[in-house]
């Protein structure tokens, strides 16, 4: 597995993981290079509203401007 898909994995493979990973994500700063960080660890935590939030301050990198794209499609708001 390259690295995204293992840090999915390795996240969700125990409860403990599961949690910790949650934790990490929570205690991130929400701008900068950590921001962008954050906002993709909450799309894979499922916390769509808190992902697109925080990734509208990084629409000039392709996968957070992306990324937000399904996250605001997940909750129902089309880009239209």
């Amino acid at each position: 597995l390259v690295g995204s898909e293992m840090c999915i994995r390795d996240s969700y493979s125990s409860r403990p993981k599961h949690r910790a990973f949650r934790r990490d994500v929570e205690a991130m700063s929400a701008s900068g290079d950590q921001g962008r960080r954050k906002g993709l660890g909450l799309y894979m935590l499922g916390s769509y509203e808190a992902c697109a939030e925080i990734l509208a301050g990084h629409e000039s990198d392709d996968v957070a401007a992306y990324t937000r794209g399904v996250a605001l499609l997940a909750l129902g708001n089309g880009l239209i």
